[in-house]
């Protein structure tokens, strides 16, 4: 909720009861995201609004927020990003948020587990990361494998120690991200659309590794659930081909990326 409300702030830049229930609405509009995901913003302004209310911050009824109709959830499967996207995600990426979207799509932590990853914890020369008991959403501490191309997106970017994720707000990193990537495949010949899918990092490299392994019990341990829950919650039916192509993105040779040495620097942190 920090994040989608740190998102909202940063738009309006002004005291909360000047917020009318039209511009909350164009807000939610503008958001390159599904049906699920502006809904959840909605619901976290609401939220925010009712707050505001109980601490005499705004008057009662002043946005109504409840008025602004809900998105559109489409009744789908489980969401994963094909190959291509997630290579144009990579490429289209921040350096600094290149580990992010490596390991959550490679590696398929969660969101919150790489936000409190430490790079004292990603052992590149063993090949495992470390999820510690305290990171972990399962409070129990786990050795995840590197697979080869995961090493090649981490190891510009490796330091001794340090915060992996440098955001505070991921979800407006990603919006970024998202628009980013749309905005530069519409101008392709044919165009493509991009939209962010929630939890999708996590749930194709589950849905992939599972096609690659024909192992559901493996995958489940790496990926810190039980395999019923991989079944019903994260696993797409995808083909094995597909996850030889999925575990084959790696960095374009000669690619642009900063040095560890670079972002070390940025950072202020010692290599």
């Amino acid at each position: 909720m920090r994040s989608r409300l740190g998102l909202f702030a940063e738009r309006f830049k002004t005291t909360i009861a000047m917020v009318t229930t039209a511009e909350i609405e164009d807000f939610l509009r503008s958001l390159e995201l599904s049906g699920r995901s502006r809904n959840n913003y909605r619901r976290a302004i609401a939220t925010l609004f009712y707050f505001a209310e109980t601490r005499g911050y705004v008057a009662k009824g002043a946005a109504q927020v409840e008025s602004v109709a809900l998105a559109k959830e489409h009744e789908v499967g489980i969401e994963i990003f094909t190959p291509e996207e997630m290579t144009r995600i990579l490429n289209h990426s921040e350096p600094k948020l290149v580990p992010f979207l490596a390991i959550g799509g490679f590696v398929g932590l969660r969101h919150a587990e790489i936000s409190r990853l430490d790079w004292s914890q990603v052992r590149l020369d063993d090949g495992f990361v470390e999820v510690t008991a305290s990171n972990a959403r399962t409070a129990s501490r786990c050795l995840v494998p590197i697979l080869p191309n995961l090493k090649a997106w981490l190891g510009p970017h490796q330091r001794v120690h340090g915060k992996v994720c440098p955001y505070a707000s991921m979800s407006k990193q990603l919006l970024w991200l998202a628009e980013a990537v749309h905005a530069q495949w519409q101008q392709e010949t044919p165009p493509g659309s991009f939209v962010w899918k929630h939890n999708a990092l996590r749930r194709s490299f589950i849905s992939y590794r599972v096609a690659q392994t024909q192992n559901v019990a493996q995958v489940a341990l790496e990926a810190g659930n039980s395999p019923r829950m991989v079944f019903s919650n994260y696993r797409e039916l995808v083909r094995p081909a597909d996850a030889v192509k999925w575990f084959a993105i790696a960095p374009a040779p000669g690619a642009s990326v900063l040095s560890s040495s670079h972002e070390a620097a940025a950072f202020g942190t010692t290599v």
